[in-house]
């Protein structure tokens, strides 16, 4: 999977996304939005244009809070795809959440690798994955029209969606 690539417009205000989470990427995104939040002195609507697979789920909880912790609303929009984290990063926009007509989005639960390690350490990272696994679940309902118990079942596997989909479970406000 590529990296996350960030091409920004300041004067509209516009941020597009594409590739994948990692640590380093998801740090500058939240660079480039502290800037141009700072730049119109939040006033203006941010707008992220998403076309990716996902990634890092800890990257995606780093810009979920900075979003929602900023003065200024931030408008999603998925166009090509919004898969794993990139569809959480959809669905958590503060302004308006779009996509356009083709625009695939997929939810799942969270995947992890396994490495060698000790059995305790081995039930440590368990208990830590279910916490994260409980987060992500609320994320979700938080954002959508769906029940907790709906979401939980839903994402037990991918769980891909056209625009309309998207549009009826939530995660859009609206297609383009």
């Amino acid at each position: 999977m590529d990296d996350l690539e960030l091409i920004v417009d300041d004067r509209r205000k516009i941020i597009r996304l594409t590739g994948c989470f990692c640590e380093d990427k998801t740090n500058l995104l939240i660079d480039r939005l502290c800037y141009l939040q700072n730049l119109y002195n939040g006033t203006d609507d941010i707008t992220i244009y998403i076309n990716s697979y996902g990634g890092d789920y800890h990257s995606f909880l780093a810009v979920y809070d900075y979003i929602r912790g900023m003065d200024t609303k931030v408008n999603t929009i998925g166009i090509g795809k919004c898969m794993s984290a990139g569809a959480l990063l959809l669905l958590s926009g503060t302004g308006v959440r779009s996509c356009y007509k083709n625009t695939r989005i997929m939810l799942h639960t969270l995947q992890v690798g396994h490495h060698r390690q000790s059995f305790v350490d081995s039930e440590i990272k368990h208990k830590e994955y279910q916490i994260l696994k409980e987060n992500l679940v609320s994320i979700i309902v938080k954002h959508t029209n769906v029940e907790e118990e709906v979401v939980r079942k839903d994402i037990k596997r991918d769980m891909y969606m056209s625009a309309e989909d998207a549009l009826d479970y939530g995660i859009v406000d609206c297609i383009i």
